[in-house]
């Protein structure tokens, strides 16, 4: 997750991550009962970013998990969702499949939905091209293996986007 905030027309990203990578300001658990606490320390406009984020939680806990940012939003802050729509399975650590459409989304919480729309954002086929010869030769025999795990098999389902677009699902709202 992604926050954005402005405080005397200075704006400042925070980067929020379960994990301590490079470049995160706040390593945080956000599926814990006061994970977005520190938010009310923040002064001024804020522009909550959840950039695929939704899939990666169970659904069952979706709407806890909005409810939890809608209550730190105050009036005119902002929301901008997007989720994989036509995208493979990517486990990170896991992948729920949730791939909702725009008003799927604008169902979830009551805000002002300003925007909504599916756009394309490249395919398999920018990897494939960047990889060596013997990888590319795995990745195409991968799928013949009749003895791998089933979610093995659900993350080779990335060949079929190399002749069509990943599609990414993008809302933005307002408190």
């Amino acid at each position: 997750m992604y926050l954005i905030y402005s405080k005397k027309q200075k704006a400042r990203i925070l980067h929020v991550d379960a994990e301590n990578f490079p470049g995160v300001d706040i390593v945080q658990d956000l599926s814990q009962p006061n994970s977005l606490s520190f938010c009310d320390k923040l002064k001024g406009s804020k522009l909550f970013i959840l950039a695929n984020v939704l899939e990666h939680i169970p659904k069952k806990a979706h709407a806890e998990f909005l409810k939890k940012i809608y209550s730190k939003m105050k009036s005119e802050d902002g929301l901008i969702i997007t989720v994989p729509y036509d995208y493979p399975y990517h486990a990170d650590p896991i992948d729920t499949m949730y791939r909702p459409s725009p008003n799927e989304l604008n169902q979830l919480l009551p805000l002002t939905w300003l925007e909504g729309e599916i756009v394309s954002a490249g395919s398999y086929k920018e990897e494939f091209k960047r990889m060596n010869v013997f990888k590319k030769i795995r990745k195409l025999l991968k799928p013949l293996w009749i003895l791998q795990k089933p979610t093995k098999w659900l993350e080779n389902h990335r060949l079929f986007y190399l002749f069509k677009q990943y599609q990414i699902t993008i809302v933005f709202g307002v408190k």
